[in-house]
């Protein structure tokens, strides 16, 4: 069951409904008000609702008050809601079916072309179904640019962009959204990494150590971070160092290819040229 965290309770609303004072990032993610009408008997003492619980709020309080100033937000959340496509878009996205999670989340943005977060997930799925339509990426860029334009503090979003620039390679290009992001939200481990990265691409390595080391500590089973910080401490001239962060990240996926052709170089490296 989906849950949405609120900040406190208002007053009462039309018989039936409580209001319900959202913190400001459950806000942006559902598109909704900072006060949202909820169900009166589903509130209690905990700081969550459930998302059927608000949905029931909005027709109760729509149905007495249908001129209400927010009613245009909260129709617009009721026709996603009542199409399941944040479940589908959800479900898509744990199946790994990209062309699945375009589709819900392109429903999602035509109904509301000002979603930013819709605009923001939709960018991504753009990214993962890329592969097998290469005008994907374009349409990602495009996404994420709207959705920052509608809400400059979604850290997501930069992150996302910042990403895409660095996927294209253009690292240095995506130094400012990926800081911006951090400065937003401080521990990121996504962001941390694609900045460490940037650093990294740009030859700043010093730098890109100190984001990666800062990566790792938050997503200890994600074996990329490692992987870029043993290429930075190897550009660095820090051999024991590139070879401790290659081994870790080989302990977390053994397959990975560049990882071993890495640890390889860095073996041969160590025993110097061979003799005559």
């Amino acid at each position: 069951m989906v849950m949405m965290r609120f900040m406190g309770l208002g007053d009462d609303g039309p018989p039936g409904v409580r209001f319900c004072d959202l913190d400001p990032e459950t806000a942006a993610i559902w598109r909704l008000p900072l006060r949202v009408p909820v169900r009166a008997e589903d509130v209690g003492t905990e700081s969550e609702v459930s998302m059927s619980a608000v949905a029931e709020g909005i027709r109760m309080l729509l149905a007495a008050q249908p001129a209400h100033p927010d009613a245009a937000a909260l129709r617009r959340f009721l026709q996603k809601y009542d199409r399941h496509l944040w479940d589908a878009a959800d479900e898509a996205r744990t199946k790994g079916d990209w062309r699945g999670m375009v589709r819900a989340l392109e429903l999602m943005t035509a109904i509301d072309p000002e979603d930013a977060r819709a605009l923001c997930d939709l960018a991504f799925a753009y990214r993962r179904a890329a592969p097998s339509q290469p005008a994907f990426l374009d349409l990602a860029a495009t996404a994420y640019r709207q959705a920052m334009a509608l809400a400059p503090e979604l850290s997501a979003a930069q992150t996302g962009y910042g990403a895409l620039l660095l996927e294209r390679g253009e690292a240095e290009e995506a130094i400012p959204f990926l800081e911006h992001s951090l400065q937003v939200r401080v521990e990121q481990a996504s962001a941390l990494y694609y900045l460490g990265r940037a650093y990294g691409a740009t030859g700043q390595d010093a730098r890109a150590r100190e984001y990666l080391e800062r990566a790792m500590a938050l997503a200890p089973s994600d074996p990329r971070p490692p992987y870029y910080l043993a290429v930075a401490c190897s550009a660095m001239g820090d051999r024991a160092g590139a070879i401790a962060a290659v081994d870790r990240a080989l302990a977390l996926d053994p397959s990975s290819p560049e990882a071993q052709y890495l640890r390889a170089a860095l073996e041969m490296a160590e025993e110097g040229p061979a003799s005559s």
